[in-house]
């Protein structure tokens, strides 16, 4: 995709719950240039925000991937409300 059609995408994203939830997803997809299989596995425990890094399990193993500020802010906004929607889960 292109960087306009991923702009496009996210741009189109309001402020429910479920819009948060996939800002975040496409951002770290995107970002990290993770696989969906790869971004389903990662736990909250996973990640390090002050950091910007996060834990991933591939089909090639273990590693770790940095992400930037944009989808840091994003990120954070999606756990703040994850928190009071869907906290009991450690899935991210």
């Amino acid at each position: 995709m292109s960087y306009a059609e991923v702009s496009h995408i996210i741009a189109s994203f309001g402020n429910k719950f479920e819009d948060k939830r996939n800002k975040a997803i496409i951002m770290i997809l995107v970002d990290c240039g993770l696989r969906l299989g790869e971004l389903l596995k990662i736990s909250i425990k996973d990640i390090d925000l002050t950091q910007q890094l996060m834990k991933v399990d591939g089909k090639t193993g273990e590693r770790v991937v940095r992400y930037g500020q944009s989808t840091a802010k994003v990120l954070m906004k999606y756990l703040k409300i994850r928190q009071s929607t869907n906290g009991h889960n450690d899935r991210l």
